[in-house]
């Protein structure tokens, strides 16, 4: 009787032990059932902070380059960071001219010497090395670049297309270029359709000296002033300058046809935070047709926190 009492003492502790560990188990999944429930709320909350967001971008651009009207940093969209609360969380926003910044895609197979040599000031201008250059021109030649074996053997091989670029992210596995420099150039260049122009009025001065080389010295001195009074209010002040100083109205050897002081390509930077978790998103706009009531959202893509 007694080994029986023991036999059936032992199985009912077996049996207790069991339970508590299926007990335990079934607890610690809940458990992280209940934290990836909240992550994914958290994740999706953020989402619709970025989204709404970029609703905002897009009013603060309602104006920007409307009808061809001038666009210059003065204007409210161009404010350093724009910060917004949504509930119990918040949006900050920095918005970028595309159009302020030298289009690398002009680059793709253009034999054009002007942009060549336009390029060649700039890389100069914000210190990166020419060979740099040289490599972005092979990478974005028609057919791809040259250079294609060394894109091959990397140790995650890529095999560059040619031709223009869709964004200028797309260009970070260009050889030769680290972190740095390619940081360098994000704020002085944008992938963008060729027949896009440089708005005189939002270019940095490293942008400005690149392709106001070419004229005269006197117009290069009023047009890269610091102390202008207002910005650029037509493209004919340039033009009209060019034409005094040089005593000629024949002005095809200077890239007039470059530039602009309207801009319909503009970029976002939007990071969302709540409760401590942050998200960022970049997203890229495009006034497609001038009398747009807004500037369309045509991409957009997560970025690092």
């Amino acid at each position: 009787m007694r080994n029986d009492r023991g036999i059936v003492l032992l199985n009912a502790l077996i049996v207790v032990l069991v339970l508590a560990l299926v007990s335990a188990t079934l607890l610690t999944r809940s458990g992280a059932a209940m934290m990836r429930a909240v992550s994914v709320q958290d994740a999706e909350r953020l989402d619709h902070h970025l989204d709404a967001a970029e609703n905002l971008v897009q009013m603060l651009l309602a104006e920007a380059g409307r009808d061809g009207q001038i666009v210059h940093p003065g204007q409210d969209w161009a404010a350093e960071t724009h910060v917004y609360r949504i509930g119990d969380g918040q949006v900050r926003i920095r918005i970028t001219d595309l159009q302020g910044r030298m289009n690398v895609n002009w680059l793709a197979g253009s034999e054009d010497e002007m942009v060549k040599d336009a390029f060649t000031r700039l890389f100069q201008q914000i210190e990166l090395p020419l060979p740099l250059l040289d490599e972005l021109r092979d990478y974005l030649a028609p057919g791809g670049p040259r250079s294609l074996p060394t894109y091959l053997r990397r140790s995650f091989p890529v095999q560059p297309r040619g031709g223009p670029a869709p964004t200028l992210e797309a260009l970070r596995i260009v050889n030769g270029f680290d972190a740095a420099s390619f940081a360098t150039l994000s704020d002085y260049a944008a992938a963008l359709p060729w027949d896009s122009r440089v708005n005189l009025n939002t270019a940095p001065p490293a942008v400005l000296a690149a392709l106001l080389a070419p004229f005269p010295a006197d117009v290069r001195a009023e047009f890269l002033r610091p102390d202008r009074d207002g910005p650029i209010e037509h493209l004919k002040e340039l033009r009209d300058l060019t034409i005094a100083v040089l005593e000629t109205e024949d002005l095809s050897d200077l890239p007039l046809d470059r530039m602009t002081v309207t801009s319909r390509w503009f970029a976002a930077d939007i990071h969302a935070e709540h409760e401590g978790r942050t998200a960022s998103r970049r997203v890229i706009l495009h006034r497609v047709d001038l009398d747009d009531a807004q500037p369309r959202v045509v991409l957009r893509w997560a970025l690092p926190d």
